[in-house]
């Protein structure tokens, strides 16, 4: 998270895409010794930040809240169809759902991508 002072913390994702979900945790870096669900105080308030498939995990996202976040950033890259678009949009559904879980802003940013764009 980047403020106009310069770097207000690291997030770290916590749970990896597959398939290194399985077998991968933050705790796999030896010596990491940052805090996992970081809260930065702002001008426009307390803000939290998650990154991409951490958001499909309600208990990343309430840790950031129960931390203090009143602002719940998600920055992910999810292609279409696979979660942006009908019939699978989590994109549209997590945020609802963690907004209203936390009782939180939520701020997404997606990439601007399509599917016809990647080779198969």
């Amino acid at each position: 998270m980047i403020g106009p002072e310069g770097i207000l913390y690291k997030y770290r994702k916590v749970n990896p895409w597959i398939p290194y979900e399985v077998h991968a945790s933050p705790h796999d870096l030896e010596g990491y010794d940052e805090p996992l669900f970081p809260v930065a105080d702002t001008p426009i308030g307390r803000i939290g930040c998650a990154i991409c498939y951490d958001w499909i995990f309600p208990e990343a996202i309430r840790q950031l809240a129960a931390n203090g976040a009143e602002v719940l950033v998600r920055v992910s890259a999810y292609m279409d169809p696979w979660g942006a678009t009908e019939p699978m949009d989590w994109w549209t559904i997590v945020n609802r759902c963690r907004a209203l879980e936390n009782t939180a802003y939520v701020v997404a940013a997606n990439q601007g991508a399509s599917l016809k764009h990647y080779p198969p």
